[in-house]
């Protein structure tokens, strides 16, 4: 269970960091087109089958933002997993001690 709560933390602070990180990277066009493509599958994008001038209507600024809010959300679900796991640890140390205190008496 310990690493359970490791792998949230780990997972919850490497999303916080690639949120953060996003912000001064840029992304190259054939990345941008391929996420904008892969994000709006109704239909929104143009020329998404096409090798060249993919998805003009995302720009850079709105795939950055879809990544960090991705991320962002990464992090949220990491720290609601996080409570839910360290309240389980908790709950499994109660019933560990209640048990170990159990006695019964036979007639």
């Amino acid at each position: 269970m310990a690493c359970i709560l490791v792998l949230l933390i780990t997972i919850f602070s490497a999303s916080i960091a690639f949120s953060v990180s996003l912000v001064n990277v840029p992304i190259d066009e054939n990345t941008r087109a391929d996420i904008a493509c892969f994000i709006d599958r109704a239909g929104g994008c143009t020329n998404c089958e096409a090798a060249v001038g993919r998805c003009p209507e995302w720009g850079e600024v709105d795939v950055t933002r879809v990544l960090q809010t991705q991320a962002k959300s990464s992090a949220a679900m990491a720290a609601i997993f996080f409570v839910h796991a360290s309240t389980a640890i908790r709950f499994g140390f109660g019933l560990r001690k209640h048990n170990i205190m159990y006695q019964i008496d036979y007639v």
